[in-house]
């Protein structure tokens, strides 16, 4: 038997269209390396967020998730120095950096 359906965190857009963005809000904020720092927090207007490390060292790494896990560390997505995520999610958002403190920007849109 085939797969009937597929699940995922965001609406499929061939199916269902999302809703337009219609603000956008660009900040930067401190990902801490001693606790979770809260990104951005649930949003059900949410449409888009793109998530940047600012960090230019190697090994200044971030480890994001979905809900404030203890365990980021270890079972957080891991986000390189430099590089950029965009998520189609709107649950919180929590990261941890790995080694020193790191400066990321954060680019939301609502709809």
């Amino acid at each position: 038997m085939g797969v009937l359906y597929s699940q995922a965190s965001f609406k499929n857009s061939r199916v269902s269209t999302r809703q337009a963005t219609t603000s956008a809000n660009v900040e930067k904020i401190t990902i801490s390396n001693v606790a979770n720092s809260l990104v951005a927090a649930a949003n059900s207007l949410r449409t888009y967020i793109t998530v940047r490390s600012e960090a230019t060292t190697a090994g200044d790494d971030i480890r994001y998730d979905y809900f404030d896990n203890p365990n980021i560390l270890t079972q957080g997505f891991l986000l390189k120095a430099g590089e950029a995520i965009d998520l189609e999610d709107q649950s919180a958002i929590y990261a941890r950096a790995v080694a020193n403190s790191v400066t990321a920007s954060v680019d939301e849109g609502s709809g």
